[in-house]
């Protein structure tokens, strides 16, 4: 179906870039290889915008961060005249934690008396913890000694800076100065990579320091201004003439008189806008009306708590001159504080958003109305393997680091970060609970195939898993070097969004219960979709059939395919590997498709072209005819008035959208997206049943005593009760994606201070996700988790001295995590004298614990032997590091792209050729076989025969020594 569009009676839902003889090649790879230089397609326009989101965000995360500084400022340039000449705080400090230090071991003693008899009776003593909580005071009183210390040279720089203002520059100059220091230290991350060893590090302490001193320089500035504005010796500039200007008492009141009008009126268009569309509940416009109602308070307390202080100067007769200013900077302050926490989202001052929409442009892809190729917009997840429209695709994984780097897990010390999954079904890691994706989508609508894509390939953030440096991690956020991204806890989502149930799962602090759904319930309903795709399969699934129970076992028979990260350098060599292995006959036996980073881009390609086999919209104009009765499925035909139709097969338990009769017009949907039933079908009384697990059974009896059942999870916000009359149509839950659930989970600006201090962890209300390599560059720990019988991994990192570090980090979290051992001999892959390495792939035996039969690992590395076809051995003189270029590199040429997409499938059909020597049976492989020729490789390999075999009878004796 790849070389021409999708239409009438051709099928959707195939493998979108199956290799064609001659020049039929399929148009979504070509569309790939026009669009493999994806951050920059455009030329000079795209690079000047990405310069300009970059300052964008840069200007607002400034306006999220000055708040705070401008009232430390304030507090400054009022303490100043005091602070000057007198040491006031440090001392006081100092004295209290040196007694803290001193005192407290006598108090410590004392209650040791009171507990010894106690501590006898029980034989324990808790002495060791309890030391070491007091020993780790000792850290935080000397942080408040150094802080203190701190505090009282500030008014001292206040000084210096005055001085050397006011006789060598002038405040445009400083400023000139400072945006011309920032625009070279954007450059710091790349000028990193270049140095090495100790300049390396002495860079990166360098860089570390500006990320401290900033906040203070622009502490002291603003301080400078405050205690010294109108001083004859302070060089005039337009700065000081508008600010000296603004000194006075009515530009004070304009501000607190305007800014709430502004407000008003925002909120105003707000509720007439949300009116009109339909938007807004009753409750929420009484929530609207509140908040407006609480702003224009606040003005008003403020307004009047300016007026007592002029009020008690004047009476005090205290110069009151110079308060204008400083309160008109608190204002400031409070306004801008205000403003963002009403309306920025840290998201969008990111770059995410334009990484997410060029990764989108070049990789989600579809076919428009006139059957071009086209960029398929805002994918949900819940719509992969739309298993209501018979699609075959596998079930996509994505991988994404959860950064932990401010948990208190011992646990994390080293890896700042743990696994967290993008699916269908599911989002979320076994540290925050799971969510349910249409929940994320609802309240949290950012969320979609799109973001997870991204997210799983954003190398470049602050904190970054494994690979975060310290030093660096406040100075990346100032400059917006942020393809990171903050969502909902989904564990708290999930609780929060069943706060309406009596008794609700919400847990009780300390009880140590992880929020949210756990494992078991993903992977039990992953389960059901593996299910459902065998059915659909055109063979049946050739017999295929899971284990009793919905535990994770090798005996499901589950196969996995693994796409590692590495930018478009591993899309293109995972590409043409899939492609082999598709030739093959082999790509339809995956069930699960696990991505990382660059791995990601061609999963999302895959998972976005196969979601569904039948469109779930209409195509043309016409009226609708529903036929239920043709074996299992719903028929849906569309009948255009000059005759032409189009007719859509639906699975049984598809929820449609239409009746016999209706009319519908191109792009109108049929069925109803994917997840619980929402309507009734019928007319009937409604009963509810609670069952185990806190899950609910909604059973609607019609009048003639027909029955239709629907089952809920206890999340789940049921609109009907017990013994209510239903109609068709009308709804059997209510649905989470109101404004009020969308604004309370916004991520605010406070996360920003999150991430620049590194507090960043698994309880908190947001979390912080970045690429899925920062932990884990291979995207089989999750295939390893699930237990598959089977897996095949496609390595394309960077890895130019084959040490293969992103296998050696999957074999040890696999061992300390899962207690899972794989046996593998990479021998064969290691450079040779010549720069080659011997094999192209190897086979590797997976132990499970706990189980009677072992899994196997087809692991196929980027890699040289010197068998290579011309197009790549002239790529690889022309490019020596390849196929190991920096992934630095994103902007591919047509000669580049087709080399790395043209060795992965070299090494795709190096690897079928050792499983079925025979030619006569390729693309005829079953899934038996399949396994059957994997285990026979490793024996072969290992010389030793599959159990209950002897060693005349292998099968593979014959296999050539790939």
């Amino acid at each position: 179906m790849t070389d021409k569009a999708p239409r009438g009676t051709e099928r959707y839902g195939d493998f979108p870039f199956a290799l064609t003889e001659g020049p039929n090649e399929s148009r979504f790879l070509t569309w790939w290889r026009n669009h493999s230089n994806y951050m920059a397609a455009g030329g000079l326009i795209d690079y000047l915008r990405i310069a300009a989101i970059l300052l964008r965000g840069i200007f607002i995360n400034t306006l999220i961060l000055l708040p705070p500084l401008m009232v430390a400022a304030v507090v400054l340039s009022l303490l100043y005249p005091y602070m000057h000449q007198h040491v006031i705080v440090a001392p006081l400090v100092l004295a209290l934690a040196t007694g803290w230090m001193l005192l407290f071991p006598v108090l410590t003693m004392l209650t040791k008396i009171a507990g010894y008899q106690k501590s006898l009776a029980s034989g324990s003593d808790s002495s060791v913890s309890g030391r070491d909580r007091y020993e780790r005071t000792f850290a935080i009183a000397l942080l408040l000694v150094l802080g203190a210390a701190l505090f009282e040279l500030l008014p001292h720089l206040v000084d210096v800076y005055h001085h050397w203002l006011g006789r060598n520059l002038e405040g445009h100059e400083v400023a000139a100065a400072a945006s011309a220091a920032m625009a070279v230290l954007s450059a710091a991350p790349r000028i990193l990579k270049l140095l090495g060893g100790a300049w390396q590090k002495v860079a990166a302490i360098a860089i570390g320091l500006i990320g401290v001193l900033v906040p203070i320089a622009i502490v002291v500035i603003l301080a400078e201004f405050l205690v010294f504005q109108g001083k004859p010796d302070l060089s005039p500039d337009l700065l000081a003439d508008l600010m000296a200007g603004l000194a006075r008492l009515e530009y004070l009141g304009l501000l607190l008189i305007v800014t709430p009008i502004v407000f008003m009126i925002g909120i105003a268009v707000a509720m007439i806008t949300g009116y009109r569309t339909g938007t807004f509940s009753g409750r929420e416009y009484r929530l609207l009306f509140m908040l407006l109602l609480a702003i224009v308070l606040l003005h008003v307390a403020v307004v009047g708590a300016v007026w007592v202080v002029f009020k008690v100067t004047s009476l005090l007769e205290i110069d009151n001159s110079r308060l204008p200013l400083k309160l008109l900077v608190l204002a400031g302050a409070a306004e801008l504080w205000l403003f963002g926490w009403l309306t920025i989202d840290i998201n969008q001052t990111s770059i995410h958003s334009l990484y997410r929409d060029r990764l989108a442009s070049a990789f989600l892809l579809g076919v428009n109305a006139r059957g071009n190729v086209d960029i398929e917009e805002d994918v949900p997840l819940g719509e992969l393997s739309y298993d209501e429209t018979g699609s075959v695709a596998p079930y996509h994984l994505v991988n994404v680091a959860l950064n932990l780097q401010g948990s208190s897990d011992i646990g994390l010390r080293d890896r700042h970060s743990d696994f967290f999954i993008f699916s269908k079904k599911f989002i979320g890691g076994e540290r925050t609970g799971y969510c349910r994706s249409a929940s994320m989508e609802q309240v949290f609508p950012q969320v979609n195939l799109a973001s997870a894509m991204a997210i799983s390939a954003a190398a470049a953030s602050p904190n970054m898993g494994r690979s975060t440096s310290p030093a660096l991690v406040a100075f990346l956020t100032m400059i917006n070097v942020r393809l990171g991204v903050w969502i909902p806890n989904p564990g708290r989502l999930e609780d929060h969004l069943a706060r309406h149930i009596e008794g609700g799962p919400r847990p009780a602090p300390g009880d140590g219960r992880t929020p949210g759904f756990a494992f078991a319930d993903v992977f039990a309903a992953e389960l059901e979709s593996v299910r459902k795709r065998w059915q659909q399969l055109d063979d049946g699934g050739a017999g295929r059939a899971l284990a009793a129970g919905e535990v994770p076992t090798v005996a499901h028979g589950l196969a996995g395919l693994a796409f590692s990260g590495g930018g478009i350098r591993s899309a293109a060599i995972n590409l043409g590997i899939a492609q082999a292995l598709h030739r093959a006959g082999l790509f339809r036996h995956f069930d699960y498709m696990s991505t990382v980073s660059g791995g990601g881009y061609l999963g999302s390609s895959i998972s976005t072209l196969m979601r569904f086999r039948t469109l779930p919209v209409s195509e043309i104009s016409g009226t609708v005819t529903v036929d239920g009765a043709v074996g299992a499925q719903k028929i849906v035909t569309v009948a255009a008035p000059n005759g032409e139709t189009r007719r859509y097969r639906y699975s049984a338990d598809a929820e449609l959208l239409v009746r016999t009769g209706d009319r519908v017009e191109p792009g109108m949907r049929l069925i109803r997206r994917p997840g619980p039933r929402v309507k009734s079908e019928t007319d009937g009384t409604v009963s509810v049943t609670p069952l185990d697990g806190g899950r609910q059974r909604v059973t609607v009896t019609t009048p003639s005593g027909g029955i239709r059942e629907y089952m809920y999870t206890r999340y789940d916000d049921l609109a009907v009760d017990d013994g209510q009359s239903i109609a068709a149509g009308e709804p059997l839950v209510r649905l989470k994606n109101t404004f009020t659930d969308r604004f309370l989970w916004r991520v605010r600006p406070e996360a920003l201070l999150l991430e620049m201090t590194m507090r960043l962890d698994e309880k908190h209300r947001w979390v912080n996700l970045s690429d899925g390599g920062h932990i884990e560059n291979l995207a089989t720990i999750e295939l390893l988790r699930r237990r598959c019988k089977l897996i095949v991994i496609g390595d394309g990192e960077c890895d130019p001295q084959m040490y293969f570090a992103g296998l050696a980090t999957l074999l040890r979290t696999a061992r300390i995590d899962l207690g899972i051992h794989i046996d593998i001999d990479l021998d064969p892959l290691r450079l040779g004298s010549e720069g080659h390495s011997s094999a192209h792939f190897v086979v590797g035996r997976i132990r499970y614990p706990g189980e009677g039969e072992c899994g196997y690992l087809l692991y196929l590395k980027s890699s040289c032997t010197g068998d290579e076809d011309e197009v790549i051995g002239q790529y690889r003189h022309r490019s020596p590091t390849f196929p190991h270029e920096s992934t630095a590199d994103q902007l591919f040429n047509e000669g580049q792209f087709e080399a790395y997409r043209a060795l992965g499938q070299h090494i795709g059909e190096i690897a079928v050729a050792a499983l079925f020597p025979q030619p006569a049976s390729t693309g005829e492989a079953s899934y038996a076989g399949f396994v059957a020729a994997l285990e026979a490789l490793w024996h072969h390999r290992h010389d030793a025969p599959p159990p209950g075999r002897r060693p005349e009878d292998r099968p593979e004796a014959a296999l050539p020594a790939a």
